[in-house]
């Protein structure tokens, strides 16, 4: 779908492609994701060198792989427009537009499909202590503060509760669902309450 895309950061130069499968970038050198901040420069690249020719020769035939696609890559409220396609995403409140959030790009899943406690709790450490990917306005991910601050680890509790009782993209498995995101918000308080 995406051939193997070259890019330059820090000096060195790196061979990836996209897995069309997993949705995620592979380093053809190591065979593993790239660093986070290099999976942004790809998905920007492909964003406005690429997607609209997808759309042209298949998106419009598989609209919900496409938009699928399109939230992997972190595309904004503009790239949706520039397609034509604002009406697949909550554009309610411009502001507050975002296809998905950043934990879910960087992999946060719960319920029967979802992550185990361990890769949950990997994903939402890096994402207390780490860069996260750009999902939406300027405006909006400055309310997802700087790394390992406290105002950081508050965004991401208020995030989890806020899905947790219905307020954003749930699992279909409430029930298992519910427990997870219970216990990480529990993980979470004690693991970086008091520490940031």
């Amino acid at each position: 779908m995406i051939d193997d895309i070259v890019v330059t950061r820090d000096g060195n130069t790196y061979c990836c492609s996209f897995n069309s499968r997993t949705l995620e970038w592979v380093n053809q050198e190591t065979l593993m994701t790239p660093h986070l901040t290099l999976v942004h420069k790809l998905n920007r690249y492909v964003i406005d060198n690429h997607v609209e020719g997808m759309f042209s020769n298949w998106g419009r035939t598989h609209l919900a792989q496409f938009n699928d696609l399109l939230c992997s890559l972190g595309a904004t409220k503009n790239d949706y427009r520039r397609l034509g396609l604002d009406s697949l995403v909550d554009c309610e409140v411009e502001d507050e537009f975002r296809p998905r959030s950043p934990l879910h790009v960087l992999g946060y899943r719960v319920g029967n499909k979802g992550l185990n406690e361990s890769e949950r709790r990997e994903i939402l450490k890096n994402a207390v202590l780490g860069e996260l990917p750009s999902v939406g306005t300027a405006s909006y991910m400055a309310q997802w503060g700087m790394p390992a601050t406290a105002e950081r680890l508050e965004k991401i509790l208020s995030h989890l509760r806020k899905i947790s009782s219905g307020g954003g993209i749930a699992s279909a498995d409430y029930t298992k669902a519910d427990v997870a995101w219970k216990t990480d918000i529990e993980w979470l308080k004690s693991t970086f309450s008091g520490s940031l």
